[in-house]
């Protein structure tokens, strides 16, 4: 990804092919027509095989506005993802009202199709971490007990790079919806996520035609989320609505972006 890159004209079609980075573009539409189209027979192996289509590395940067105990604010974000062919970590750092800092960090293997993570972390008036033991299948939290493992289990951050590739699956299969067992630094639950129709929207950076990803509450306490992915095969998470139950809600735009040097 070249650090010029502009965002794809709205009504430009774009042709299979394969980048520089070796990120494969499927056929897609312009955003007031389906980006379901066929996927051509060479995108099969990054679907369904050894490579995942997976973001090049990438540092992300958003504005943030948000509620949080009452309080409306504004803010940015920095999102750093960097991988290689067998490993990826992660990290999104921000700060919030002045005083209040937050960090998430995720780290793992890259196996086969889908992102593996190993620790996640989570740093804000404290630090909590959940370790992932692939072999014993359990997840471990240090402020709660265990949960069970299965091997597409991501956690709050890998999900967002991993996506791209389940909505390329799901448009091959014709599914209309994807489920997922997502980790946050304290416990496992099942994110159920509903594609929608093309969706043209605004950020930073300028318009953009995007996949909607859509998560219902199924419980009080689940997180509500909205995701809009865009660019080259939909790989840039360009927008994260996070609603939680206690009124208490985070959107990300993204502002700007640049490429990062692969983990060595």
């Amino acid at each position: 990804m070249k650090q010029s890159q502009q965002p794809p004209p709205i009504t430009h079609s774009l042709a299979p092919r394969v980048t520089r980075r070796g990120c494969l573009q499927l056929a897609s539409s312009g955003a007031m027509g389906s980006l379901v189209g066929a996927v051509p027979l060479m995108a099969l192996a990054s679907i369904n095989g050894a490579n995942p289509l997976l973001l090049p590395s990438t540092e992300l940067m958003y504005d943030l506005e948000g509620m949080q105990d009452g309080l409306r604010y504004n803010a940015s974000a920095t999102l750093r993802w960097q991988r290689n062919s067998t490993s990826y970590q992660a990290e999104l750092s921000a700060r919030i009202l002045v005083v209040f800092k937050r960090r998430q960090t995720s780290q793992g293997r890259i196996a086969g199709n889908a992102l593996q993570p190993t620790v996640f972390s989570d740093e804000g008036k404290r630090i909590r971490q959940a370790a992932f033991d692939p072999v014993g299948k359990r997840i471990s939290y240090t402020e709660s007990g265990d949960a069970p493992w299965s091997e597409p289990t991501q956690d709050r951050l890998s999900v967002y790079f991993m996506l791209p590739q389940r909505i390329a699956q799901a448009r091959f299969n014709k599914q209309t919806a994807i489920t997922l067992p997502v980790s946050s630094a304290n416990g496992l639950s099942t994110w159920r996520l509903r594609m929608g129709g093309r969706e043209i929207i605004d950020t930073p950076m300028g318009q953009w035609s995007t996949q909607t990803l859509t998560r219902d509450k199924q419980e009080v306490d689940d997180t509500a989320a909205k995701l809009w992915f865009g660019g080259v095969d939909d790989l840039l998470p360009l927008r994260i609505r996070l609603e939680d139950s206690d009124s208490t809600w985070l959107e990300q735009r993204l502002r700007s972006h640049r490429p990062l040097d692969d983990l060595a």
